[in-house]
């Protein structure tokens, strides 16, 4: 009887063994490039820095913690998470048109430079336009929410 168990827990490590190395093999791939990426972060040092900083985890969150609790920081962390705000809520395609728009504009500064000075009747000309008055319409409206947002504290 104890012949026939030990055969039996026998055949079944065997194939537990058979199965292992067939995993090996069909994976053989993703193994390889794990440990390369293993290998990479060895030799640019981010693996022993992740190392030191679990091993050193609550000098970490004592430094993390106190530059957080710091009020220029914490200032840093709301003004950022203003921008976010500001930046999600604005449709992508007009944001991307708006940064290439100003970027050829400061680009061609020097051009502007050239030009005579802008009277009230040129401007009074250029208001004309609707893109250029929408514009000056977006920019007063937020300088009218930012002093509003000062009268209020």
């Amino acid at each position: 009887m104890a012949k026939m168990t030990n055969k039996i827990v026998q055949e079944q490590d065997e194939r537990k063994e058979l199965n292992v190395a067939g995993m090996f093999q069909r994976h053989f791939d993703d193994i390889q490039s794990l440990l390369d990426l293993i290998s990479a972060f060895k030799e640019s040092g981010i693996l022993s820095m992740i190392k030191s900083m679990l091993t050193q985890k609550d000098d970490v969150l004592d430094v993390v913690s106190s530059d957080l609790l710091n009020a220029e920081n914490a200032r840093f962390i709301q003004n950022a998470l203003s921008i976010y705000a500001l930046l999600s809520r604005v449709d992508p395609e007009i944001m991307r048109h708006i940064v290439l728009t100003a970027a050829d504009a400061m680009m061609n500064a020097d051009a502007f430079k050239k030009e005579p000075p802008l009277g009230l009747l040129r401007i009074n000309s250029m208001l004309k336009d609707p893109d250029i008055s929408a514009g000056i319409r977006v920019m007063l409206s937020a300088i009218g929410a930012m002093t509003s947002s000062r009268k209020q504290q």
